[in-house]
């Protein structure tokens, strides 16, 4: 907080100078050099990979692969797409001018700075428990699961109520993000889905948890990218399969009526794939 009250006084004086001398050029770097920092902070903050400035990866780019990873895991978005659009504009005006812009343009960075400071990210790397989520996340009904202990078998039919009643919490709390970004809310989401996951995923009764808040994303993405390869998977089999059979139907006409019930049993295979991984993409 002291490092940013110095920073704010400095900058102050930077303004001053640049209003007498009326050359903004040195205040335009200076704001972007601030809100590019900024941005990787929050990457780190967020267990999200580093920027890849060798390939010339953008600020912009970035701030919208933060976006696209966290919807697809999480179900929200870290940045306004209002925010990230404002900002590829001043930036791809920013490095073609060597930033060289107006005075507008300049407000405008200084303004997603700014607002860029606002968000208050949590860091990721903290440890959780079962304890800390059943109390965190205010679901008294799972008090019994913070005890560590088994719960009978007629608790297996309560299971689904319970993932509802998460789920349902989740999309209070996704709408809530969605209006505006939350320190708090967006923890409490983070350890539901973890909540969530751990409760679908026991087996043997018993719930254990302990780790890092990022382990879940990582645990998430990688689910999801191995759900994503095995359904293409299938699908360019199936497309290799029909493209065989079309192939021995025109070299050998005579097999059309032989080969015709499996072509339908492929290409009804193929489409029930598809509907598969269109369910999986709405259910995420």
């Amino acid at each position: 907080m002291e490092d940013r009250q110095l920073l704010d006084v400095k900058l102050k004086k930077l303004i001053q100078v640049c209003k007498q001398t009326l050359n903004f050029k040195k205040l335009a770097v200076v704001g972007f050099i601030l809100q590019s920092n900024l941005i990787d902070e929050i990457g780190l903050k967020l267990a999200f990979r580093l920027r890849n400035k060798s390939s010339g990866e953008k600020v912009y780019e970035y701030m919208e692969k933060i976006n696209e990873f966290f919807g697809s895991n999480v179900g929200i978005r870290i940045f306004n797409p209002k925010l990230i659009d404002t900002m590829k504009r001043v930036e791809i005006i920013f490095l073609a001018k060597r930033g060289d812009i107006p005075l507008e343009l300049v407000k405008d960075l200084f303004d997603i700075y700014f607002k860029l400071r606002k968000i208050q990210i949590p860091n990721l790397q903290e440890e959780i428990s079962l304890r800390d989520l059943s109390q965190e996340t205010q679901l008294n009904y799972l008090s019994f699961l913070a005890k560590g202990t088994k719960p009978k078998s007629s608790n297996d039919k309560v299971k689904p109520l319970i993932i509802h009643k998460i789920a349902k919490k989740e999309e209070i709390l996704r709408d809530i993000l969605e209006e505006e970004f939350d320190e708090g809310n967006f923890k409490d989401l983070m350890k539901l889905q973890i909540l969530k996951d751990s409760i679908k995923n026991t087996s043997k009764g018993k719930i254990i948890i302990k780790g890092r808040l990022s382990d879940n994303i990582v645990y998430r993405a990688s689910r999801q990218k191995l759900i994503k390869y095995t359904f293409w998977g299938l699908f360019i089999l199936f497309a290799m399969v029909i493209g065989i059979i079309l192939y021995e139907t025109i070299l050998f006409p005579y097999l059309t009526v032989k080969l015709s019930p499996i072509l339908l049993l492929v290409i009804l295979s193929c489409i029930i794939v598809f509907l598969l991984y269109r369910s999986n993409l709405k259910g995420r």
